[in-house]
């Protein structure tokens, strides 16, 4: 509906008014004024409206829903008139002021507030027909609604006068946007208490290593990170690291029904993907992949981030060439080749050429090659008129044919294609063209990515491109592959631990001069023995404390790049202490890494202090708004999707709207839930159907699930004192005496008490929030902390044995 038809349709409903008799009991009031108004002057649609709702033993007469519940409305009969004083032309009035000498009005407000905040809906109204106050409900700014201003339309007249601020306000597209608590919060946005981060200097700070930590960072470097991506050492590097994809995880927090679907509503029926199959089988690689057939489209790769795409595509290319003398493989990584070139096309032909002379020794701009190439153009021109030159002036006719043959071969992509026409015609080669992480370039270089591949896709050659689902699914709905299904293989990571200590292991031999590679650098060559033993701690931690492995493989997601970073960092971390490491283990011969160090190494990477901008831990406690019960929105978020989950339904998927309808039965807004859902995504602890980023506009339109990051976050960090010490300076106090307490602490003891008196606030908002029955059981959480901070008040009180 329209503006213009909205206020038509009012002004024909003020003379309907006008014109029948009043005193209407509440129900005809109903039918008669205030259905009228909402859904023939407002917008709104009878399908998106629950009349009579009830919960927890309230009834309300109307609940708007756009997805989720979004208004409330409370009826009362026309008779009952709300008394405003007179001569004020503004429309927003305190509702303490409205309310005072009017019984009634106050009664029916506090009723509609009490349905809103049990139901965590934003907005609510009281309404008799020809009057109509609306008000914020539920408030996150730490002031009381009742305190709060409201949107006053005493009369049909006013409404008529003023009909631009109630569409503004009430219509179905203005709620949608929320436009009335911007009317109504006419005071500065109350922000949440200051964190203890504000006010350390500096902060996240940059944290100084050692010329020790400094030097084994760099060398570990070179044997975890250059050495591989060596192309002398790819053979070796496949044969001792490949593991074979798709292979379940054994310590991940979710069961295998979900690891198993984990490519499950990758794409939905607004938008159909591709026919999908697993790249690996229990016979190892697909055949369908070592032998594709003859097609014009790209044969697509998907896989999440970090899951060992290109390391397959290795090995496919391997498995290729050992099979076949025949295969000619081109291989572009695109993640870090190709950054500063302006023409991505032209690079590519260019990149191919190369790839065709330098691994395979064929130049086709060589004359001999384009002589053979051309032959048909050279005999046309033999026949044609320059042709008597051959005889009458050799020099003259040599010049035509360079003349002709460069200009030939000046069009590079059409020389391009000739060239590989020739190569799989005449010289029986099979072309097999890959490219690599597009998907780690800007949305527009991607785009010219897949139409270069449809294009070489057209010429003899099977063209590969590897990219993330979510990738896929943007450029299929609005990019270059609108309309374009062709097949694409799933890569499901490889097991973590099994990845982790094959590459420490080859790690091993490399320090140890066994491996084709040598460590060249006079410079570190002192560190070898000592990075030597480090590497064996992490193998014999991997090996025999299964909490070292499940950390790792929970928090990286499948992501094996990031989880190898997980512990290749550790290696040279501040955080960690690796001299102390490598002289127990030369005492004792061995050495288990603590948790409690790697996970700090983890959580603070480069800074002094936790920083939810770089560290890939979420703090759960953090809130948005001026609201305590908030510090348990995100940990709820989890628990409500863990369950869902562990009970094996739809992959693990669940509703949007679901979760958040849930959320808001416990008082929260959607406000405060889409910035949840949205930073639960961004830290990945939480995956969304169709590979799609959540936001404000399709929020609702997609499913969730919990991943094996956030499955951790709730199921043990928060049960860790190392987590709770980090995340305190990053979390809001609501207790003006424990927030002056809260202070910044470098000594165990004090971090200790910090942490205790943290967690005991926390066990006081959980207690205040009443949020009645609940998946959560803070109680649980809340005793397994204090169990761990007691532990470590233990071990640090245990005298030491001489």
């Amino acid at each position: 509906m329209s503006y213009e038809e909205g206020y038509e349709n009012l002004r024909k409903l003020k003379s309907l008014y006008e014109s029948t008799e009043s005193h209407r009991n509440e129900a005809t009031t109903r039918l008669h004024l205030i259905d009228q108004l909402f859904f023939n002057c407002l917008g709104w649609e009878r399908s998106e409206t629950n009349a009579e709702e009830h919960d927890n033993g309230e009834y309300v007469d109307y609940m708007f829903y756009i997805t989720n519940r979004v208004l409330v409305v409370e009826a009362k009969k026309e008779g009952i008139s709300f008394e405003v004083p007179a001569g004020n032309r503004t429309r927003i009035r305190k509702i303490s002021t409205i309310c005072r000498g009017n019984a009634g009005l106050q009664s029916a407000i506090q009723q509609a507030l009490r349905y809103a905040q049990q139901c965590g809906v934003l907005f609510a109204a009281v309404a008799n027909g020809h009057q109509i106050i609306a008000f914020l409900a539920t408030r996150t700014d730490g002031v009381s609604p009742m305190e709060g201003q409201a949107l006053v339309f005493e009369s049909f007249d006013v409404m008529e006068a003023d009909f631009l601020i109630l569409w503004n306000a009430l219509s179905r597209s203005a709620v949608s946007k929320r436009n009335l608590k911007y009317q109504l919060l006419q005071t500065p946005y109350k922000e949440p208490p200051t964190k203890l981060a504000q006010k350390i200097p500096d902060y996240p700070g940059v944290i100084s290593r050692n010329i020790y930590q400094a030097e084994m960072k760099n060398l570990a470097e070179m044997v975890f990170e250059d050495i591989p991506k060596d192309s002398r050492f790819e053979a070796e590097f496949l044969d001792e690291c490949y593991c074979e994809i798709g292979a379940l995880s054994q310590s991940s927090l979710l069961g295998k029904a979900v690891l198993n679907t984990r490519y499950a509503a990758v794409f939905d029926t607004s938008t159909p993907g591709p026919a999908i199959t697993p790249a690996n089988t229990k016979n190892g690689i697909s055949e369908e992949l070592k032998n594709p057939s003859a097609s014009n489209r790209p044969i697509l790769i998907l896989g999440e981030v970090g899951v060992g795409k290109t390391t397959f595509l290795r090995r496919l290319v391997l498995e290729q060439k050992s099979e076949s003398e025949d295969l000619v493989s081109l291989f572009v990584n695109l993640g870090y080749e190709a950054n500063l070139t302006d023409n991505l096309r032209s690079y590519l032909l260019r990149e191919i050429c190369s790839q065709i002379k330098r691994k395979y020794q064929i130049n086709i701009y060589s004359n001999k090659f384009v002589r053979h190439l051309y032959r048909d153009e050279l005999r046309e021109l033999e026949d044609g008129i320059h042709g008597d030159l051959k005889q009458i002036n050799p020099e003259k006719y040599l010049e035509k044919e360079i003349e002709l043959l460069e200009s030939l071969q000046r069009i590079s992509d059409s020389h391009l294609k000739r060239a590989i026409e020739e190569l799989a015609r005449s010289h029986r080669k099979r072309l097999l063209l890959f490219l690599d992480n597009a998907d780690q370039r800007d949305l527009h270089t991607q785009q010219l990515v897949f139409l270069a591949a449809q294009e070489f896709s057209q010429w003899p050659v099977t063209v590969f491109v590897s990219l993330r689902p979510s990738t896929y699914y943007e450029s299929l709905r609005n990019g270059a592959l609108s309309g374009y299904h062709p097949k694409a293989f799933t890569i499901s990571p490889a097991r973590t631990d099994e990845v982790i200590k094959k590459r420490l292991n080859l790690a091993r031999k490399i320090l140890a001069g066994d491996s084709s590679v040598a460590l060249t650098s006079p410079n570190i060559e002192r560190m070898v023995p000592e990075l030597s033993l480090i590497v064996r701690s992490f193998q014999n931690s991997f090996t025999k404390r299964g909490e070292i492995a499940e950390f790792v493989d929970n928090v990286a997601a499948g992501n094996l790049r990031q989880a190898l970073d997980f512990v290749r960092d550790s290696f040279g971390s501040a955080h960690v202490n690796t001299k102390k490491m490598v002289e127990i283990y030369r005492k004792s011969g061995r050495y288990t890494v603590p948790l409690h160090e790697l996970i700090r190494s983890v959580m603070f990477g480069d800074t002094m202090y936790f920083s939810p901008k770089t560290s890939p831990i979420c703090n759960l406690f953090d809130v948005t708004s001026c609201n305590e019960r908030e510090h348990f929105l995100l940990p709820l978020l989890m628990q409500l999707l863990l369950d869902k989950a562990n009970v094996g339904q739809s992959d693990g998927f669940v509703e949007a709207p679901k979760v958040v309808a849930q959320l808001q039965s416990f008082g929260f807004i959607p406000e405060q839930i889409d910035d949840a859902i949205l930073r639960a995504t961004n830290h990945r602890l939480v995956t969304t159907s169709g590979g799609r980023r959540p936001s404000q506009s399709n929020q609702y339109q997609v499913q969730l699930r919990i991943t094996t990051a956030g499955a951790y976050h709730i199921l043990r960090l928060t049960r860790m004192f190392t987590y709770i010490d980090a995340v305190v300076v990053d979390t809001p106090i609501f207790d003006e005496s424990l927030h002056a307490r809260i202070r910044d602490e470098w000594t165990i003891r004090g971090r200790i008490k910090r942490a205790e008196e943290f967690v005991n606030y926390l066990d006081i908002a959980w207690e205040r929030s009443s949020f009645g029955t609940q998946p959560l059981g803070w109680e649980s959480i809340s005793s397994s902390l204090k169990e761990d901070i007691n532990r470590i008040k233990t071990a640090i009180d245990r005298p030491v044995s001489r």
